[in-house]
């Protein structure tokens, strides 16, 4: 007696409504069983993909319009960042106290910030250096004119970083 095949979305949609039906699948060949595995982890994986994709985007949306609201304009001289404008220290974070960006163009070191000890990773750019800290307390820095012999921090200001986020 030979079955009939059943569309994969029929029979996704039986497995999740009718308990009943799995007799019908346990009689099923192995390897229909593997393709119908695999048909449901490709669908599981493109649902996943594209909601994390649609998150990344917002969240790069609200980011890029945060820094184009909020943040002083900006640039690198001399080895030094400079702030434009009365505010020379920016801390923005994430409410559960994980991640935090810190950025003081007077500073040169995290010891005398004290906001630093409200995020678990820190990402801060005082004014001569970057320092990155992990959840270990490790600090790592790396001095502008180091960068800029990477990359040409000339180039960078407010509005490269805008758009560089919103891909203009």
């Amino acid at each position: 007696m030979e079955k009939k095949k059943i569309n994969f979305f029929i029979k996704a949609k039986r497995a999740m409504t009718n308990f009943d039906e799995y007799r019908s699948f346990s009689e099923e060949k192995m390897k229909d069983s593997v393709k119908y595995f695999i048909k449901l982890v490709l669908l599981f994986t493109l649902v996943v993909t594209i909601a994390l994709t649609i998150r990344v985007i917002n969240e790069v949306s609200v980011v890029s319009e945060g820094i184009k609201n909020t943040f002083p304009e900006f640039s690198f001289q001399n080895g030094n960042l400079l702030l434009e404008g009365e505010q020379t220290r920016i801390v923005k974070g994430d409410s559960s106290g994980y991640f935090g960006l810190i950025i003081d163009s007077k500073e040169e070191s995290l010891e005398n910030i004290n906001e630093v000890g409200d995020y678990q990773r820190v990402i801060a750019f005082l004014k001569d250096k970057m320092v990155v800290k992990d959840t270990s307390q490790l600090e790592t820095s790396m001095t502008y004119e180091q960068i800029n012999n990477q990359i040409n921090l000339n180039n960078i200001n407010k509005q490269s970083i805008i758009n560089f986020l919103s891909r203009e």
